[in-house]
């Protein structure tokens, strides 16, 4: 696959970071693409590795935020976040 193969309008996906689309993408490899900017390819990729507590059983979000206090990481909104969330289900 490359470039002159593409399709007006073609929904494309970028392989890295999964983002979906028709424009902002490369050839990568023989069959895949991938965004055109890295940088921002590379946030969306960190952002999508990233826990998510609502999706945690009640063991694994008292580890997640006791692993987020331990670091001094207890005022950062993935604290909060979750800390909401062990609220709610008290």
């Amino acid at each position: 696959m490359s470039a002159g193969d593409r399709k007006p309008g073609e929904t494309l996906e970028c392989h890295r970071c999964h983002r979906i689309g028709t424009r902002g993408f490369v050839p990568w490899g023989s069959e895949g693409w991938e965004c055109s900017n890295d940088r921002a390819c590379t946030a969306r990729l960190q952002q999508r590795e990233k826990p998510d507590p609502r999706q945690m059983s009640q063991t694994e979000l008292n580890n997640y935020l006791d692993r987020l206090v331990t670091h001094g990481l207890d005022d950062t909104p993935e604290f909060h976040q979750a800390y909401k969330i062990w609220e709610r289900d008290q």
